[in-house]
């Protein structure tokens, strides 16, 4: 009788060897995906994990700049140290509009001591500049920019929208706080809050596409090669602008001071409105005969040294 148990137990069951095999292989198998799996949650944990704290440092560091840029009773050094410090944030589109409205703001610091405001004033004009930089032909990134460029300087193709840079230059302008030597020079002194907003607009020439320039003050502004089709200038105070080699086609100057503006030799103003301003600006070396790509392709070609910079007697 032990005999036959031991030899029971010594017989093996057909399959048996090979199931038992196959739950080997089965559990090692799901171990492994076990193992993937939790490494792949542990990675991503990781990875969100140093976004969160990569994000939780750009606000620390941005709420600092902000309050260097605005704290009145710091010096001017660390003033324009805060609004610098602002310029890295345009590359990041939620605080964008933050960004804007804070330097748009210390672009009308006009109290008591203009030498010390000055600077300030520059660098934030200076540091509204960097947030639209793009030339044609208008690829990558080009929604991101219009969005900028309709925050700062609003938006006029059918819309009519406003903007935080325009809105102020037009605030300063009715409020009378500008003074009178403003007019004495171009837009690159910041001498004035209201010179200031003129010279953020200059800054910007690169991309003011369809933005909306109505009713604003741009007297003596440099816009020489500007990039301005659809704009609207309805209104504007324009004497002696600088539109040499900007690109006007579609833009609007009905009611505004066309007449006394500066430079118009090489401007595109094909289809630009009215009609009296379109005929006008032919008359001063302006061209509507080419649409925009041809009009870029023979600016290159025959008249890109002659796009400078103009100044008014």
């Amino acid at each position: 009788m032990a005999y036959e148990i031991k030899h029971l137990e010594l017989v093996e069951v057909p399959g048996t060897k090979r199931r038992s095999w196959w739950k080997k292989i089965s559990i090692a198998v799901v171990v492994s995906v076990i193992a993937a799996l939790v490494s792949v949650g542990t990675v991503t944990i990781s990875v969100l994990t140093l976004r969160q704290q990569m994000a939780d440092k750009d606000r620390e560091v941005l709420n600092q700049a902000l309050t260097l840029a605005t704290d009145k009773t710091g010096g001017a050094d660390r003033r324009v140290a805060g609004i610098w410090a602002l310029n890295y944030y345009w590359s990041k589109p939620q605080y964008s509009n933050l960004v804007a409205s804070t330097l748009t703001a210390l672009l009308a610091l006009n109290a008591g001591n203009e030498g010390s405001l000055r600077p300030a004033r520059c660098a934030a004009a200076e540091v509204i500049g960097n947030a639209i930089n793009i030339e044609p032909p208008y690829k990558d990134g080009t929604t991101e920019v219009t969005n900028v460029s309709h925050v700062l300087y609003g938006e006029w193709n059918g819309k009519y929208s406003l903007g935080l840079v325009t809105e102020e230059n037009k605030l300063l302008w009715n409020m009378g706080k500008h003074k009178s030597r403003f007019d004495e020079q171009a837009t690159n002194t910041c001498m004035t809050a209201l010179d200031a907003t003129r010279e953020a607009v200059r800054k910007n020439w690169k991309y003011l596409r369809s933005v909306n320039l109505a009713d604003t003050h741009l007297e003596r502004i440099q816009l020489y090669l500007a990039d301005l089709n659809g704009t609207g200038f309805n209104r504007a105070n324009l004497k002696y602008a600088n539109f040499r080699c900007a690109n006007l086609q579609n833009a609007d100057f009905t009611d505004s001071n066309w007449q006394d503006i500066l430079d118009l030799q090489y401007a595109n103003v094909k289809s630009a409105k009215p009609d009296d301003f379109r005929n006008w600006a032919i008359s001063k070396g302006a061209r509507a005969d080419l649409d925009e790509s041809l009009w870029i392709t023979w600016l290159k070609a025959n008249a890109s040294g002659e796009c400078k910079q103009v100044l008014a007697p």
